[in-house]
């Protein structure tokens, strides 16, 4: 264990830090949505240096036992298991995932502590295990109102996992204002629904909405009363009215504080947990990566040989990675244009058919079942992207996780993209130009 934290270069406690970030305000006034601290007590803040064994009395070690916590010790783990080779004729031949790939297991995970639910007071007799602490004060329905045990979370399943849920739960609490301005407009738009003048005079049968309109296809179709879409137009109002605009711009203003404020947060989480600057100090090189480049280099800096990957294959690399996300962005559009001319065919058949009910509906019919396929194809063509991302990513052998992962949602991000969007531009800058 402490070879490969060393290795590993984990941050571990040298000195308490005696800085208190409480406020005096929650001291003196109980915030009802705090973590109680009687069930999860604070976890001290420690100033940390990289793991060295050469250096063990200058680290804070309470207890032998308790000094790596589960999440380091699942992470040293794992790290064994990705390295272990299996076959010493083959150096190919390594690691848990390749085992995976191949069917010789199932998965690999960390295994829980003991149950997580408990028969007794955790007030009163305290809780057995970690994982009893999270369920009680964070995981169960009725703490939903709860801010989350961050250092705890971070404590039981390591800074990734921690982080991802301090940016969910800063989303969410984000999202409530955003929430509360699109139900005032909505609300607004039922209310003001009897006002609306095209609204009304569409739905007026003895004015304007008794006006003829033209066929709504060049054969089999007969001429319409305004009327008979005062339906839509009501529907539309709730959703687009004069309230929309003002929602419009505060959506504007609110992404931009929204993402300022993420940085804010996540400056404060990355000193709170001394975990800034990660990805340049500590992070090592993947274990595909060791065993999969030939090619060795002088490190300018440790005087060590390192595997490099040279200029001419990282160049071929990129360039049928980038090919390949190509051909796939172009069969995003295909897939659109499909459910546009989808949309067109059907559409002029429906109004054709001699059935009264089917032709009345032809619109409505048209548009559900064009955004039914348009769903089916948008999840087909998500999960054999996210198949085909993930060989091209492996294929681009990056150096560390960091790169791999960043590359990795480059990909997704810049697919998905596309391929949830593409319909929404063509409605907005192209249909009916």
């Amino acid at each position: 264990m402490l070879r490969y934290a060393e290795m590993m270069r984990m941050k571990m406690p040298i000195k308490e830090n005696d800085i208190d970030p409480t406020d005096d305000s929650e001291k003196t006034c109980p915030n009802p949505f705090a973590v109680d601290e009687d069930i999860i007590k604070p976890e001290p803040n420690y100033f940390t240096a990289a793991f060295d064994r050469e250096r063990m009395k200058q680290f804070v070690i309470k207890d032998k036992e308790s000094f790596f916590t589960n999440a380091q010790r699942s992470r040293v783990a794992y790290e064994i298991l990705a390295r272990m080779r299996y076959d010493d004729t083959d150096r190919d031949k390594f690691g848990i995932k390749r085992l995976i790939n191949n069917g010789s297991f199932a998965a690999a995970y960390p295994l829980h502590e003991g149950k997580y639910k408990t028969e007794h007071s955790v007030l009163t007799w305290g809780a057995d295990n970690e994982r009893v602490l999270l369920f009680e004060e964070w995981a169960r329905p009725g703490r939903w109102y709860k801010y989350q045990p961050l250092d705890l979370i971070r404590k039981y399943f390591g800074e990734k996992i921690a982080i991802y849920f301090t940016w969910l739960g800063y989303y969410t609490m984000m999202l409530i204002p955003a929430s509360i301005c699109g139900l005032v407009v909505f609300i607004y738009g039922l209310a003001t629904l009897s006002t609306d003048i095209p609204s009304n005079e569409i739905c007026d049968r003895s004015g304007p909405g008794n006006i003829t309109m033209c066929p709504l296809c060049d054969k089999n179709c007969s001429y319409w009363r305004l009327y008979s879409s005062c339906r839509y137009s009501m529907v539309t109002y709730w959703f687009d009215n004069y309230g929309t605009m003002v929602f419009a711009v505060f959506m504007a203003v609110w992404a931009t504080m929204f993402l300022e404020g993420w940085k804010r947060k996540q400056a404060e989480i990355e000193y709170e947990w001394d975990v800034a600057h990660f990805e340049e100090e500590e992070e090592t090189v993947r274990p595909e990566f060791e065993a999969t480049v030939r090619h060795k280099k002088k490190n300018p800096v440790t005087q060590t040989d390192e595997p490099f990957l040279p200029a001419w294959s990282k160049c071929f690399r990129y360039v049928t990675a980038f090919s390949v996300i190509l051909f796939m962005l172009c069969l995003v559009l295909a897939a659109v244009f499909g459910v546009i001319i989808y949309r067109i065919v059907i559409v002029t058949l429906f109004y054709s058919t001699p059935d009264q009910l089917v032709a009345e509906n032809a619109r409505l019919a048209t548009t559900a079942t064009a955004a039914v396929i348009n769903l089916v194809v948008i999840m087909i063509l998500n999960r054999l992207y996210q198949f085909v991302a993930l060989g091209l990513t492996n294929m681009e052998l990056q150096r560390t996780q960091t790169e791999w992962e960043d590359s990795f949602t480059f990909k997704m991000f810049l697919f998905q993209c596309v391929n949830f969007y593409a319909t929404l531009f063509y409605i907005a800058f192209f249909k009916g130009r």
